[in-house]
């Protein structure tokens, strides 16, 4: 069971659904899991300014290099090479942020 640790959010690259577990990604390229959902985890305060972007991913805004449109869906590219789509239903939370940030490619 994965607990965070005070400046761990600040290291975490994206949290990944995966079945009712969720994958943590660091920036030194180490992976751990934990045994609650995504769900569970995007409820902590300490989580609070990441990103969900559709039903596999919480992104940590900061390692998000740009996010790139394709006719009427987006893509985003994390800076360490990650690339998920933005569901039609989170696009409203995602755009605003993204052209404040310019992450638009």
């Amino acid at each position: 069971m994965h607990k965070l640790r005070k400046n761990e959010p600040n290291e975490i690259i994206y949290l990944k659904a995966d079945s009712n577990y969720t994958i943590f990604e660091f920036t030194n390229g180490e992976k751990d899991i934990s045994g609650f959902t995504l769900k569970h985890h995007q409820e902590k305060p300490e989580l609070k300014g990441f990103l969900r972007v559709n039903r596999a991913y919480l992104l940590n805004p900061k390692y998000i290099d740009r996010i790139i449109k394709q006719d009427s869906t987006f893509d985003i590219r994390l800076s360490d090479g990650t690339k998920t789509k933005v569901s039609r239903r989170r696009l409203q939370t995602i755009i605003p942020r993204a052209e404040k940030y310019s992450l638009f490619g």
